[in-house]
């Protein structure tokens, strides 16, 4: 089976939610050190759950949309086939 092209814009999400996510880390590691960090960091703890629960979910959606794409990438080419040898066979046909 054919490797898969990457899905630009879902990777490219993803891949921006994890740096925001690690900035969020080292913010939260910084305010913990700051005069009310406790305060600080319970928002921030806040913020990276929520963080995370985005990343969770778009990971599910990338993956379910890899799966569309196979599926849809196997039905394809199966058409093509048919198309193919239907192409064939009026040719065949035609010249006959």
């Amino acid at each position: 089976m054919a490797v898969m092209p990457a899905m630009g814009p879902l990777d490219s999400a993803k891949d921006r939610l994890e740096r925001a996510l690690n900035r969020l880390e080292a913010a939260a590691d910084a305010a913990l050190s700051a005069p009310g960090g406790a305060r600080a960091r319970a928002d921030a703890e806040d913020d990276l759950a929520a963080l995370k629960a985005d990343r969770d979910r778009l990971s599910t959606a990338l993956a379910e949309v890899q799966s569309k794409y196979a599926d849809l990438r196997v039905v394809s080419e199966a058409v093509a086939a048919h198309l193919d040898s239907t192409i064939g066979k009026v040719r065949t046909i035609l010249e006959g």
